[in-house]
């Protein structure tokens, strides 16, 4: 049994893990433009701590999503009584349409899938970002079932 605020929960704890991480590549990034040899043990380039700081909210923005999803598939099976499968898009306007979610936040919801998909498969879309992800899909999930 899954509660809604355990969901909401560990969407927050993701991008509270983001920030920790980016806090902590900026730092070794700087730690490396002023001591370039505190490098060479673990074999680093300080050009690979650089790419790694540009794909860092990325990286998170996937893992942020990918809970979400799960946590909304098992709505849709456990809460919803339903055993199909499908895409995420169908997913969030199923559980919307059984939960009354208004308009807007669905709106909100498919903008963070959009950008996920464009990040994760390549194509356009208008950027979303983490911070804002973070609050629409928890406001989404504010809108499930208490249990599940």
């Amino acid at each position: 049994m899954t509660y809604r605020k355990q969901a909401i929960i560990a969407v927050d704890q993701v991008r509270s893990e983001y920030r920790v991480a980016a806090w902590a590549v900026a730092r070794s990034q700087h730690d490396a433009e002023v001591d370039p040899t505190i490098l060479h043990l673990p074999q680093i380039e300080l050009s690979e701590i650089r790419r790694c700081s540009m794909e860092l909210e990325a990286s998170y923005f996937v893992r942020l999503f990918a809970v979400f999803e799960s946590n909304l598939r098992q709505i849709w099976e456990q809460a919803m009584g339903r055993d199909t499968h499908p895409p995420v898009r169908d997913l969030l306007d199923g559980c919307a349409a059984r939960q009354a979610v208004p308009d807007d936040i669905l709106e909100k919801a498919h903008r963070v899938r959009i950008y996920r998909n464009s990040l994760v498969h390549g194509g356009e879309a208008a950027r979303v970002t983490l911070g804002d992800a973070r609050q629409y899909l928890c406001t989404f999930l504010g809108r499930m079932p208490p249990v599940w």
